[in-house]
């Protein structure tokens, strides 16, 4: 697979372990990470929140962002623009048919700063 923003051949590395092993496409130059779909919520068995599973909201995509396709989806070549609704700072590409993500260098932190903000704000106690 070739990387979605600078066209490096993408590294595939192995993650996770013998009960759940997944294949990630990374770039060797920019950082760049292809997660197929649910690729994203077993990544990180630390994370409060299933990711994929938040309301997400479209995002005007810049000029640069315009142009990134889907490296599995032929039919539905470019890659949707989206933030969660609950941390807007995060922005992801995701393809709207086979639901993988594009996240580009640092993305990842941030998804899992909002999964800890969502788990400190479940703890704090409702205002009566």
């Amino acid at each position: 697979m070739q990387c979605l923003r600078c066209g490096a051949v993408m590294d595939i590395q192995i993650k996770g372990d013998a009960g759940e092993v997944i294949e990630i496409d990374v770039c060797p130059e920019c950082s760049g990470t292809w997660l197929d779909a649910r690729e994203l919520a077993k990544l990180d068995d630390n994370f409060f929140v299933d990711v994929e599973e938040i309301d997400f909201e479209n995002v005007q995509p810049t000029t640069m962002d315009a142009e990134l396709t889907c490296p599995r989806c032929w039919d539905t070549p470019v890659l949707r623009k989206v933030r969660p609704s609950v941390h807007p700072v995060v922005v992801l590409d995701t393809c709207p048919t086979c639901h993988g993500f594009w996240l580009d260098r640092g993305e990842m932190d941030k998804i899992r700063q909002l999964s800890d903000k969502l788990l400190i704000a479940s703890l704090l106690p409702l205002d009566e």
